[in-house]
């Protein structure tokens, strides 16, 4: 994955003073589509193809079934630089747990059509949320969100529009803000941070969370930081759990799936709603 913080890194300050006029725009052009789009699973998974209405775009998803489900379905939104084939590992260790799991790719990114931006994200998250729903429903159930990185500003920030509301969330490297991720990088000086648009704020839009969450942080991760996601878990409401995960890198969900990582998400999503 390339990283928010590597796609960051490659922004020019006479490219952010350019974009007085469209801020936003700066970090839509900055999102990184480049993903795995192809799945791959065994025979032995049971692995549907849809396509998501979302606007006037298509977005790419992949739902995978249990043979035994035990648990909420998993709505899983990814970070930057993934697609829904980066998932399709996760999505097969979560079959066999007993969890059913629905990966979408947002606009833009991986097979979806349209172009990435801040509100085709949040028209994205919309979507998705209201197939998973009518999945889970099949099966008398309720959609428990799991969101990695980019994917923790876009879950939150569509927080207050999912009807019926999650049974909770699990959040994996998460950051305070879009602004204060830019800070830390270093390409921006302070006192221009306010080119940065506020729509990501996870300090402040986690009090429309309102379900149980847990914000976890890998000992290893080197993109963001754990004071961070103690800041979020601290403001969300009602207030999150946070754990540290030892020996976890920050994409460590998808690329070395196993109970070490996913065993505190599972058990919080098991729990009765």
């Amino acid at each position: 994955m390339r990283s928010i913080r590597k796609r960051s890194a490659a922004l020019s300050l006479s490219g952010l003073l350019l974009s007085l006029g469209g801020c936003e725009s700066l970090v839509d052009s900055n999102l990184d589509t480049h993903g795995k789009s192809e799945v791959a699973f065994s025979m032995a998974t049971h692995h549907q193809a849809f396509k998501i209405a979302s606007g006037d775009r298509r977005l790419a998803a992949s739902y995978v079934t249990a043979r035994a489900p035990r648990g909420p379905l998993l709505l899983i939104f990814h970070g930057d630089g993934e697609a829904i084939g980066d998932w399709s590992k996760a999505q097969a260790f979560l079959a066999d747990q007993g969890y059913d799991s629905f990966v979408f790719d947002y606009s833009g990114y991986g097979a979806s059509t349209g172009h990435p931006s801040i509100d085709h994200l949040r028209e994205d998250a919309q979507a998705a949320y209201a197939l998973a729903s009518k999945l889970a429903q099949r099966r008398s159930v309720g959609v428990f969100i799991v969101a990695h990185s980019l994917g923790c500003n876009v879950a939150i920030d569509a927080a207050g529009t999912f009807s019926p509301k999650p049974l909770g969330y699990a959040l994996w490297g998460v950051m305070p803000s879009l602004r204060d991720f830019v800070a830390r990088s270093g390409v921006l000086p302070r006192p221009l941070l306010f080119l940065i648009p506020d729509r990501w704020n996870n300090l402040r839009n986690a009090s429309d969370l309102g379900v149980p969450t847990l914000v976890l942080h890998g000992d290893d991760d080197h993109v963001m930081t754990e004071q961070g996601a103690r800041a979020v878990a601290a403001s969300a409401k009602p207030p999150a759990a946070f754990q540290p995960v030892p020996h976890a890198e920050h994409n460590a969900l998808y690329k070395s799936p196993d109970l070490h990582v996913w065993k505190p998400i599972l058990d919080m999503a098991s729990l009765p709603g």
